[in-house]
C-alpha cells in the first residue's frame, strides 16, 4: 500500500531508511503534545508558532529547495531537519506563569540541552539531540558559521550548518496570513505592538520562489501598511545573507527578494479605525479620575481588602483558620519627609496570569474572574474592585512601583517593577514568602508632605473583615522585610485602624445591603436640635466615598440626623473615581428601603423621652418630623409616636398611648415658659407686648382643677415663625386617630364664659363695664385678674380683691374710689394709654 506525503522530505526519509522514517513518525507524535501549548502564557498574542506553523515550514522546503538538493541529503540529515522543524519553536513554550521572557529568549540557544533533558522521551540519542538542537539554533544566529562543523551520525555525514541554513530560510518565508489568521486577530484583544506585527502577515498574500528569488506578493492599505511590508522583505534578504554560503552555491541558489506590491488605489478602499496613544490617555484617565493625591492609599487598601475577602471565602470552604490582616506602611528619610508607602495583604496573592488580566489590564478586575465569584458564592459577598483602574492611582505620585505577590502556599513568588505605564515591566522569580501581596510605592519628592496614616484613617471608616494596621519607619531595611516578617512586627504593636467603635445613643439600621449609624445632635440647644441640618459618611464595603445630606438619603422630615452609611460592595454603584454615588435604579431602591425604615428611626428617638434631660429634645425631633412628613410618610410612622412621653401638669408622665386609652373627651396643653409675645397696647406711642403663657397656665390650673388631662409640653419659639415647633402638633395627630379633642390654651380659651361673675352695685358696674368679672377661681392667689380680651376677670382668690370686692359691692362709692377702681381695671385690661390720659386729667 503506498504511503501518502506531505512533502518531498518525508518522501526521502521513507525511500531512504524505514527505520529512522518510523522512529521520526514516534517522534512527531510526542513532540506535537508539546506543541499543543505553544501559544502558552505571554505568547496568546504572538503569531502562531504551533503545528501548522511546522507544516507551513516543512512545506517550504519543497519549492526552496531542488530535487537534487533533497536527493542529495542522507537519510540521517533528513531526520535530523525534520526533527529539527518540529523543535525549532518548541521550547518557547514556558515552564510557568513568568517563564516567557526566558523561554522566548532561550529557546533556540539552548535546544540542544533542553532536548537532552527530553531525549528519552522523545526517543533520540544524545548526539541526535546535540546535532539537532544546534541546527535549531540555525534560525537564532547573526552568521551561519557560527554553528558547529559538520559531523557524522553512525555513518553518515551530518552538515549542521546547512541544515540550519535551510530550516532558518523556510522559518522565514512562512508570513503570510496563515501566520496571523484574521478570525483570530477579530476575536483577540491583541496589545498594540503585536497587532502590528498581525497586520503584517495578514497583509502577504504569499511567499514561493521564482527561478532564484523568492517572491512575496502583497497587499497594502495604507502607507504604513507599505513600509512594514517592504520591512519584512528586508529581513528575509538579511537572512539570506546569514545563510548565502549555501543558498548562493551549495543548495539551489537564491539571489534576492522580489516583492509583488499592491497599493489600493483609493485612500477610501480601506477599513477605518481608531488608534490610541495608550500612554496619553492613561495620564488623562488618571488626571481625570484621581483629584486627590492620597487617593491612591484607598485603593491599595480595597484591593487588599478584596484580597483577604477572596482568601477567607477559600479557607472558610476548607475549614482553614484565618486571621485576614492588611499592613499600611511609611518609609520617611531622616528629616521625616516621606519617600515610601507600603501596603501589605495576607489575602490570595496572584500568579503572572492574574497580574496580567487584571492589575495590568486596564478596565478588568478580579470581580470579572469566574473562579473569584465561584468562590464567593457561597459567602454572598461582592468584591470592592470595579473597574480594573485602581493600579493607575499611583502613577500620580510614585516614582515607581514595586509588587511582590505569591499564590497560595505553594504558589511561585515573583516581584515586578513598573516604572511607568509607558515603560518595560520588569518580572523577576523572588524567594517564597507567606500568601498575599506587598505593593511598594515610591514617593516622588513633590508628594512628599503627605501622610499616608492620616490617609488610611480617613478612608477606613467601618472596616469589620479585616485588621488594618499602620506603621512607619526609616529603616530601609525594615521597609523592605517579606511580608511574614512584617506581620510579625506589627500584630501585636501597631495601631489599627477601620474599626468602627459603638457611641451612646447611636440610632442603628440595617438593611438590604447596607447598615448605619445614626446620631441626634442632643448636645445642641433645644431651639437648634431639629433646625440644623446633618450629613451622612457614605462607605463601600466600610471605605469613604463622599458625604452628602441626610435628606438625600432619609425623608427630608429625617434630615436633622448625622452619620453613616455603609453599602456593601455592589449594593450601590459608583463611578470610576469612587468619590459619588450614581443616581441610578439601585440608588432608588436603597432610598425605598431606607425610607421604610423611618417608623424604626422614629421609634429609637422617641425612646429617648424617657430620659429627663432629653425629653423636651425628643418632643421636639418628633414635632418636626410630624410637621415636615407627606401624608404618606406620617401614616407611616404615627403608630410610633404613642410611645412619646409627656408631663401632665399634674407632675406624672405617660405616654400618648397611655393616654388614648383612658379614652377622655378632650386633652389640654399647656407650655413651658417660652418666648413667644402679642401686640398688647401702646403707652405713650411705644408699643408694649404680653406673653400669653400666664393666660395659658391659668387655664391649665382651672382644667386640671376640674379634673381634665392637661399635658406641659415644650415648644421651640426662638426659631424663626416657619421653622417654629410645638409638641401639641405630635399629640393632636396622635389623639385625633381616637377623635379625642387636643385643645391648645396657648392659642384657645376654652373656660371664656365658664365662670359666672359674683354681683356688683349698679354704680359699681357703671364703672367697670360689661366685661369684668369677678370670680373665684381657687388658683392663683398672686394674680390680680387676667384679659380674656372679650372678658376680663378679677381674681378673688387673691386677698387684695376680695378687700375691694368686699368694700365696693355695698355700692356708695366716693369719686375717688371709682377713679380708683377704673385704673384697676384697666390696668388688669391692659388699657395703659387710657390709664395715663385719666390719671392726668384727675390731677390736672
Amino acid at each position: 500500500m503506498k504511503i501518502q506525503e506531505q512533502g518531498k522530505l518525508r518522501s526521502h526519509l521513507h525511500r531512504s531508511s524505514e527505520t529512522l522514517y518510523t522512529r521520526f513518525k514516534s517522534f512527531e507524535l510526542q513532540a506535537s503534545s508539546l506543541l499543543e501549548w505553544s501559544q502558552a502564557g505571554a505568547h496568546m498574542f504572538y503569531t502562531t508558532h504551533g503545528l501548522s506553523h511546522i507544516r507551513r515550514v516543512e512545506d517550504a522546503y519543497d519549492w526552496l529547495l531542488s530535487d537534487e538538493d533533497i536527493n542529495d541529503l542522507s537519510a540521517a540529515e533528513v531526520f535530523c531537519l525534520l526533527c529539527a522543524t518540529y523543535c525549532h519553536d518548541l521550547f518557547m513554550v514556558p515552564r510557568f506563569p513568568g517563564d516567557e521572557g526566558r523561554a522566548r529568549r532561550d529557546h533556540a540557544t539552548k535546544a540542544s540541552s533542553e532536548l537532552r533533558k527530553l531525549q528519552t522521551q522523545l526517543g533520540l540519542s544524545t548526539a541526535e539531540a546535540t546535532y539537532i538542537g544546534e541546527i535549531i539554533r540555525g534560525h537564532h544566529v547573526e552568521n551561519i558559521c557560527e554553528l558547529m562543523d559538520d559531523t557524522v551520525l553512525g555513518a553518515e555525514s551530518i552538515r549542521i550548518r546547512m541544515l540550519g541554513a535551510c530550516l532558518s530560510l523556510a522559518d522565514i518565508c512562512h508570513a503570510d496570513e496563515s501566520r496571523a489568521p484574521t478570525i483570530v486577530f477579530k476575536y483577540l484583544s491583541i496589545e498594540e505592538d503585536s497587532a502590528r506585527h498581525w497586520k503584517r502577515h495578514m497583509q502577504i498574500s504569499g511567499v514561493n520562489r521564482s527561478e532564484d528569488n523568492i517572491v512575496l506578493a502583497a497587499i497594502s492599505f495604507s502607507e504604513e501598511g507599505k513600509l512594514a511590508i517592504e520591512e519584512y522583505v528586508v529581513e528575509i534578504n538579511k537572512q539570506l545573507e546569514r545563510v548565502s554560503p549555501f543558498f548562493k552555491s551549495k543548495l539551489l541558489p537564491i539571489v534576492g527578494v522580489k516583492l509583488q506590491l499592491k497599493e489600493l488605489e483609493s485612500e477610501f478602499d480601506q477599513d477605518l479605525s481608531f488608534r490610541a496613544d495608550t500612554v496619553a490617555i492613561l495620564d488623562m484617565l488618571v488626571a481625570g479620575i484621581y483629584h486627590k493625591a492620597d487617593v491612591f492609599v484607598r485603593e491599595l487598601i480595597q484591593n487588599a481588602l478584596d484580597a483577604t475577602y477572596v482568601e477567607a471565602a477559600r479557607r472558610r470552604k476548607n475549614g482553614i483558620p484565618y486571621r485576614p490582616m492588611i499592613s499600611v506602611a511609611e518609609l520617611r528619610d531622616d528629616e521625616g519627609e516621606l519617600i515610601g508607602v507600603r501596603v501589605d495583604d495576607n489575602g490570595s496573592g496572584m500568579d503572572v496570569a492574574e497580574v496580567k488580566d487584571t492589575l495590568l489590564w486596564i478596565g478588568q478586575s478580579r470581580n470579572d474572574k469566574e473562579s473569584i465569584q465561584e468562590i464567593l458564592k457561597e459567602t454572598g459577598k461582592s468584591l470592592i474592585a470595579n473597574f480594573g483602574v485602581g493600579l493607575l492611582s499611583c502613577f500620580r505620585v510614585a516614582e515607581n512601583i514595586k509588587i511582590r505577590t505569591q499564590k497560595g502556599s505553594s504558589g511561585r513568588p515573583f516581584e515586578i517593577t513598573i516604572s511607568g505605564y509607558g515603560e518595560k515591566i520588569s518580572l523577576t522569580e523572588i524567594e517564597e514568602d507567606i500568601c498575599g501581596t506587598s505593593i511598594f510605592v515610591n514617593i516622588k519628592p513633590d508628594f512628599s508632605d503627605m501622610d499616608a496614616e492620616i490617609s488610611a484613617s480617613h478612608y477606613c471608616r467601618m472596616i469589620t473583615l479585616a485588621e488594618i494596621f499602620t506603621y512607619y519607619t526609616s529603616n530601609i531595611f525594615e521597609f523592605d522585610l517579606p511580608r511574614k516578617e512584617i506581620f510579625q512586627l506589627i500584630e501585636d504593636s501597631g495601631p489599627r485602624i477601620g474599626s468602627p467603635t459603638p457611641e451612646d445613643k447611636e440610632i442603628l439600621v440595617e438593611g438590604n445591603g447596607y447598615y448605619c449609624k445614626l446620631m441626634v445632635k442632643w448636645n445642641d440647644a433645644l431651639e437648634s436640635i431639629a433646625n440644623s441640618q446633618g450629613n451622612v459618611d457614605i462607605l463601600n464595603d466600610g471605605i469613604f466615598v463622599t458625604t452628602m445630606p441626610t435628606e438625600e438619603w432619609l425623608p427630608k422630615s429625617f434630615g436633622f440626623l448625622s452619620g453613616t452609611i455603609n453599602f456593601a460592595a455592589k449594593a450601590i454603584d459608583l463611578p470610576v473615581a469612587r468619590d459619588a454615588v450614581v443616581q441610578n435604579e439601585k440608588f432608588e431602591l436603597r432610598l425605598m428601603d431606607l425610607a421604610a425604615k423611618a417608623p424604626m428611626i422614629l421609634s429609637r428617638i422617641i425612646a429617648e423621652s424617657r430620659v429627663t434631660e432629653l425629653r423636651d429634645k425628643a418632643a421636639i425631633l418628633v414635632a418636626y418630623v410630624v410637621k415636615n412628613s407627606k401624608a404618606d410618610e406620617l401614616e407611616s410612622v404615627l403608630p410610633e409616636i404613642g410611645g412619646l412621653v409627656v408631663n401632665l401638669h399634674s407632675g406624672s408622665l405617660l405616654t400618648l398611648q397611655e393616654i388614648r386609652a383612658r379614652r377622655p373627651l378632650a386633652v389640654y396643653v399647656n407650655y413651658k415658659d417660652g418666648s413667644w409675645v402679642s401686640e398688647l397696647a401702646k403707652l405713650d406711642g411705644v408699643q408694649l407686648y404680653c406673653k400669653k403663657d400666664n393666660l395659658a397656665e391659668m387655664q391649665a390650673e382651672l382644667a386640671q382643677r376640674d379634673g381634665c388631662i392637661v399635658v406641659n409640653a415644650v415648644r421651640a419659639d426662638r426659631l424663626t415663625l416657619n421653622t417654629a415647633l410645638k409638641e401639641s402638633v405630635v399629640i393632636e395627630q396622635y389623639l385625633s386617630t381616637a377623635n379625642i379633642e387636643v385643645v391648645d390654651l396657648l392659642g384657645e380659651t376654652p373656660f371664656l364664659g365658664n365662670l359666672r361673675s359674683l354681683g356688683v352695685p349698679a354704680e359699681v358696674r357703671a364703672v367697670v363695664g360689661r366685661r369684668v368679672k369677678f370670680v373665684e377661681t381657687m388658683i392663683q392667689p398672686d394674680k390680680v385678674g387676667w384679659d380674656f380680651g372679650s372678658e376680663v376677670w378679677l381674681n378673688l382668690t387673691n386677698p387684695l380683691v376680695r378687700n375691694i370686692y368686699s368694700l365696693i359691692r355695698g355700692g356708695d362709692m366716693s369719686s375717688q374710689q371709682k377713679l380708683a377702681l377704673e385704673v384697676i381695671v384697666n390696668l388688669v385690661d391692659n388699657e395703659f394709654d387710657y390709664i395715663l390720659n385719666t390719671c392726668m386729667d384727675a390731677l390736672t
